[in-house]
Formats: C-alpha cells, structure tokens, sequence
C-alpha cells in the first residue's frame, strides 16, 4: 500500500541539550511536525501495525528550487537530475520512521528492507510504500 503525505519532506533533526539544575536534558524539537505527519498516516492507514518483517520504500519528492535556470529545469522534468544537496536522505528516513512508530509497526526493529530516495518535483511530498513478507 502506498502511503503519500502532501508537504516539503522534513529531516530528523539532532536531539538538542540543555542543563537544568546542573543535569544535562535531552529534549527533540519536532514534536509538533512529527505528529501532523504521524496523524496524515494514520488517516491513509486506519489498520493496527504490522507485526511481521517489513520492507519499507521511500520517495521524497523535494521542490524544485525557484532559482533554477531553464536546461535544469529541463533535466529534472526528464528525470536525468537528481536532488544532491541537504537533506540527506538518511535523516528523511529516520523521520519517517519515527513518525510510523506505533501506526505503521510496532517497532522500528521490523523494518528487514528500508529503500529512500530523493527527486526533485512540483509537488513536494513523500510517498511511503509498506509490504509485509511473510
């Protein structure tokens, strides 16, 4: 089933640190955005999670710069150009899975096949393909 959540691809972000009364504290700054997209998933899914081993698939259409000469254009329309720059495509990864944790599977531990890659579009979005093997 192929999962797609309309919006520019968000990476993980590093855990930040802070010292309250003299420990430090590790706190994630991506609340907010790590549950509308964990909501849009489970709008698409409506199942329980999986509980068996996963291959995941990911696409994140990112948006075409505003700056971009024509011959680019061009080759990105053509699918001969690939996004290269920030964010890598590690951290959109971990977002993801992160944000399916508890709708999509139970555990990260069952994803056995996880697959990204990023490609520019005029309509940023990232597409989630899940299959269980059996």
């Amino acid at each position: 089933m192929t999962l797609t959540v309309v919006g520019v691809p968000i990476p993980k972000n590093r855990p930040r640190f802070k010292i309250i009364r003299g420990r430090p504290r590790v706190y994630d700054t991506q609340g907010r955005e790590a549950r509308a997209f964990a909501d849009e998933i489970y709008f698409q899914w409506r199942q329980g999670p999986l509980s068996g081993p996963l291959v995941f698939l990911m696409r994140f259409y990112m948006p075409i710069p505003k700056r971009t000469s024509k011959n680019v254009r061009e080759l990105i329309k053509a699918g001969k150009y690939w996004h290269i720059v920030k964010p890598d495509v590690s951290n959109l990864i971990k977002f993801v899975e992160d944000a399916c944790e508890g709708i999509l599977f139970d555990n990260d531990k069952q994803l056995v096949v996880v697959h990204g890659q990023k490609i520019y579009d005029d309509l940023p979005r990232t597409e989630v393909d899940v299959y269980e093997l059996k």
